[in-house]
């Protein structure tokens, strides 16, 4: 959407037939557990919402409207909430406050002492390093690695099927790179000895980052290769001046450990009368339950 010639808004989406031949509009997403937002000026958003309903009301056939992964304070949800749009259940997004110091302080005296016997583990096995890195080539063999490990540990896991197919490693491999450009990727890397323990890729915007993907080698379970490299990760984020780390779409035992909040997204869906683009735009039943909440 375009004033003039300045673009002050973009709303990405794919046209898809149903299981009745008329089209479900799905957001343009990554079909991963990435975020879905719309971009949008903030002092705009009331100009653009009318002006994008009605766009997407007017597409013959339109049956569904389908976005996933919507955080509740984005202006996607604001959007989806104007059309009227059903919300899904919520699904917590933990965070840490990289602000109220290291994580490591946050965590019990018997966390603590865990973590120095994994420590000591691991370096029973070898030398214990960290590396970070910042260049395209750098990033795309780090994200190379990750998929390799990740893909082996998520092979039997129901609803992991967007990790297997080799698009999805295409598509991480060159945000990853475009990002390196703009100093908003990170690749971070635990080895042992001259081998690669685990590894991470985060991305940032601002003064937030977000924890994209993480993986470990198996082989160096017994040290916990995991819990080393996300708070090392986080140190050197605190470090780069990074205030929130977002954890992103998941809970598990270590971000319940380490999270010092969390926030909400949800999937919207919105159920759309096929003959609106054909009918009057008001006094039409038809047309009613498909428009914009007021």
């Amino acid at each position: 959407m375009f004033e003039g010639e300045t673009m002050i808004a973009a709303a990405p989406m794919v046209w898809g037939q149903g299981w009745i031949g008329l089209g479900v509009l799905h957001w343009a997403d990554s079909d991963t557990p990435l975020y879905s937002d719309l971009l949008c000026r903030p002092d705009r958003e009331k100009d653009v919402f009318p002006l994008l309903a009605k766009g997407l009301l007017a597409q013959p056939g339109l049956r569904k409207l389908k976005v996933d992964y919507v955080p509740d304070d984005s202006a996607l949800a604001r959007f989806c909430a104007f059309l009227g749009a059903e919300p899904g259940c919520p699904v917590p997004t933990p965070h840490i406050d990289l602000s109220m110091g290291p994580v490591l302080d946050r965590l019990s005296p018997r966390r603590r002492k865990d973590l120095r016997n994994y420590r000591r583990k691991l370096e029973a096995m070898g030398p214990v390093t960290f590396e970070q890195h910042r260049t395209p080539e750098d990033l795309a063999e780090l994200v190379a690695w990750i998929f390799r490990f990740k893909r082996s540990k998520l092979a039997d896991h129901d609803g992991a099927n967007w990790i297997q197919r080799p698009q999805t490693e295409h598509y991480f491999r060159d945000l990853a790179m475009r990002l390196a450009a703009q100093g908003r990727a990170l690749g971070h890397r635990l080895r042992v000895g001259d081998q690669t323990a685990a590894a991470s890729l985060t991305f940032r915007r601002g003064d937030t980052a977000f924890y994209s993907k993480i993986a470990y080698d198996p082989c160096f379970a017994a040290g916990s290769p995991g819990w080393h490299e996300l708070l090392a990760l986080s140190e050197c984020l605190r470090a780069d001046g990074v205030h929130l780390f977002d954890l992103m779409i998941g809970t598990g035992f270590v971000k319940e450990k380490i999270a010092s909040g969390a926030n909400v997204m949800r999937s919207w869906r919105l159920k759309v009368n096929p003959l609106t683009a054909f009918l009057p735009r008001t006094g039409s039943r038809a047309y009613r339950r498909s428009a914009p909440a007021p």
